[in-house]
């Protein structure tokens, strides 16, 4: 037994000599099981650490918007929020637009869609109609978008069609057309309006819709005076050519070339043969000389195409170009090059035949018949205290006359070489005498405009025609601008102001006023 024991006991020793060696075995082919699990529980965490990183940068936004919504939430001394200050802020600094070009103009058909809502519309509404029009600054857009106790309402006019009217004048006319429209930010706890702005927005281009007919007049012969300059006739300034459609709305023209030879008969000029041209020299010394010049009117293609009319008349539409009233001819026309038309104007010098004179053989009549020499001089005409009859280019008086008190721009003036008689050209075939008017580059009294007002509501001034009448513009200083309103149109006007002598003056553009008077009907 005890061999046995003992034999027990070595196998016993030998088991546990071995069995440390197995278990060093065993573990280690268990160091790398829990390796590949611990690889795996770190590829797990990290999945969700990844997980609950981008779920908190998609909720990071909206704590941010709502940490600056309670920033916002803090009142000032009058109880608004920062929010509502900041907004009305910006509303408050707004500004007047003003457009000199069309490529400028905005589309304002948003504002259309928003005119006279019923309050309660949300500032990030008022928020993308102004960032549309190019109105708001660098961040000014967001404040906007965060002023949650906001709320607007836009107005332009009271009738939506009026309004629509509005805007379509502004953008299609430009030379100083204008709305107005009204902003008024309103606390939606309190009810009250924490800002309220006019702005006005100002077309200062020249905006035409391209015509399909087109009418050209100028005066032909012109009355030359004996002994004036003949550089006069070689200027730009002595084109006294109007541009119409078909409904008789001026058009005008991009530029006017005066040709600056001088031929002695119309088919001469119209053959534009220089070799034939002839030399009146500095002045013009021979009575009863007859000359033909050349003009060429340059058109915009945006308004007038002439390329497009031209094609349209020789496909027998009811379209065309009219000369004094003449269907133009080919060589008139040139439509590839620089998009103008050219006609011939004949220049009378002196003494012309009279073709309204009767005499016979036997008539005794040996009176010079008159003449009026023709002198360039740009200006303003102010109708003295009572009407002021119009004469033609005739010298006829017509049915028309000038208010009292009244301004017009005048571009020369002519004297009558029998009596002496000075008048003043105020449209293309008009004349006023100088015993009606003072001449003058400012208003009738030579100074500055004051008492201005705004004129509440929305208001027009319509011009009486014909189109040639140029109504005189001026400055707040009171000084004459270089540009003037056309009859037959209508301009918006928001305030008006008056002279040391009380005339009426009502503002059309920035700085730009038309006088009250004859012609001028204020609406």
């Amino acid at each position: 037994m005890k061999k046995n024991i003992k034999y027990a006991g070595v196998v016993a020793a030998t088991l546990l000599a071995v069995a440390p060696i197995a278990t060093s075995a065993t573990t280690v082919q268990a160091a790398d099981t829990t390796s590949a699990t611990q690889d795996k529980i770190s590829d797990w965490f990290q999945e969700q650490l990844d997980s609950i990183k981008a779920k908190a940068e998609k909720v990071l936004p909206g704590i941010t918007k709502w940490l600056d919504s309670l920033a916002n939430q803090k009142t000032d001394t009058n109880g608004e929020t920062k929010a509502t200050v900041d907004a009305a802020s910006i509303v408050d600094g707004l500004k007047n637009q003003t457009y000199n070009k069309p490529s400028e103009l905005k589309d304002f058909s948003i504002l259309e869609r928003h005119n006279n809502k019923t309050p309660g519309e949300d500032t990030t509404v008022l928020a993308t109609i102004l960032n549309s029009l190019g109105m708001l600054k660098d961040g000014q857009k967001d404040v906007l978008d965060h002023a949650t106790d906001l709320s607007f309402t836009l107005s332009g006019a009271e009738d939506d069609n009026d309004f629509n009217a509005q805007i379509l004048n502004m953008t299609k006319n430009g030379n100083g057309a204008s709305f107005r429209i009204n902003i008024t930010l309103t606390n939606t706890k309190t009810k009250k309006a924490v800002a309220t702005q006019n702005i006005t927005f100002t077309n200062n281009s020249t905006v035409v819709a391209k015509a399909t007919n087109i009418g050209i007049n100028y005066t032909s012969p012109i009355a030359i005076g004996l002994n004036t300059d003949v550089l006069n006739e070689r200027l730009t300034n002595s084109v006294t050519a109007t541009v119409t459609d078909d409904s008789g709305k001026n058009l005008g023209y991009k530029q006017a070339i005066v040709g600056q030879d001088f031929y002695s008969s119309r088919q001469d000029a119209n053959a534009n043969d220089s070799s034939k041209a002839v030399d009146p020299g500095a002045t013009f010394t021979k009575d009863g000389a007859q000359y033909y010049q050349r003009v060429t009117l340059v058109f915009d293609p945006e308004s007038i195409n002439v390329a497009k009319v031209t094609s349209a008349m020789g496909a027998g539409a009811d379209q065309g170009i009219k000369i004094n009233g003449e269907n133009a001819q080919k060589y008139q026309i040139n439509q590839d090059n620089d998009n103008s038309i050219t006609y011939v104007r004949e220049l009378a010098v002196g003494t012309q035949p009279n073709d309204n004179d009767n005499n016979t053989d036997t008539d005794t009549d040996t009176t010079p018949d008159e003449t009026w020499s023709m002198t360039p001089n740009s200006g303003i005409v102010t109708v003295n205290s009572s009407l002021a009859p119009l004469h033609n280019d005739d010298n006829d008086v017509t049915t028309r006359s000038l208010g009292a008190n009244s301004a017009w721009q005048t571009d020369q003036y002519r004297v009558n070489s029998k009596t002496g008689e000075k008048q003043y050209r105020v449209s293309s075939h008009e004349w006023v005498s100088s015993d009606y008017v003072t001449f003058g580059g400012t208003t009738s009294n030579g100074s500055g405009l004051s008492n201005v007002s705004d004129l509440t509501g929305h208001h027009t001034i319509s011009l009486a025609g014909p189109d040639s009448f140029v109504y005189a513009l001026f400055g707040i200083n009171g000084g004459r601008s270089n540009r003037g309103l056309a009859g037959n149109s209508a301009w918006f006007t928001d305030k008006s102001a008056t002279d040391s002598e009380g005339n009426t003056f009502y503002r059309v553009s920035t700085d730009e006023w038309v006088q009250a008077g004859s012609g001028v009907t204020f609406n």
